[in-house]
Parts: structure tokens; sequence; C-alpha cells
């Protein structure tokens, strides 16, 4: 799948997380924080579309094409100087 980075917030400390949505996944958020100077995805998301509340917050497993596809997008995000 290719991964296009609509919507992308930055963290403001370093202790915080940046969130970043993809596509037109709208209502789904990632997160990621920077480590090094680098952005690393976060292996859990936020489904907002999810109607029950304990269920909203989704594990994402970091060897899956999805999650790799995600980092890669972020990475090239930074490395571009945030144009995508």
């Amino acid at each position: 799948m290719a991964v296009k980075i609509t919507k992308i917030e930055m963290p403001e400390t370093r202790f915080d997380w940046g969130i970043v949505q993809i596509n037109n996944f709208s209502n789904t958020f990632y997160r990621f924080e920077i480590i090094n100077g680098k952005p690393k995805l976060d292996t859990t998301y936020f489904a907002d579309q999810i109607k029950e509340p304990q269920k909203k917050h989704r594990n994402f497993n970091a060897d899956s094409q999805m999650y790799k596809d995600i980092e890669l997008a972020l990475i090239n995000y930074f490395n571009e100087g945030g144009e995508q």
C-alpha cells in the first residue's frame, strides 16, 4: 500500500508523542516519537471510528508491512524537510 501522510502533529517536547494520519484514514491516529533525531513509529494506534472506548486503542505489529510502510513514510517526511 502506498502511504501518504495527510496530517502530522509534531511532539512538543522530547517526552511527548507526535501524531500522524495517513491516506484516507481520517479517524485513525498513529503515534511516533523522535529518537536520536529520527522518527520511530509506536506499536499502538487509536481508531476513533470504533464505538466501544476500550477497543479504540489497538496494537500494531512492528513486523507488518503496514507498520513498515508508515514508518518509512515518516522517515521520508523528515528527510525531505517536512514535505511529502
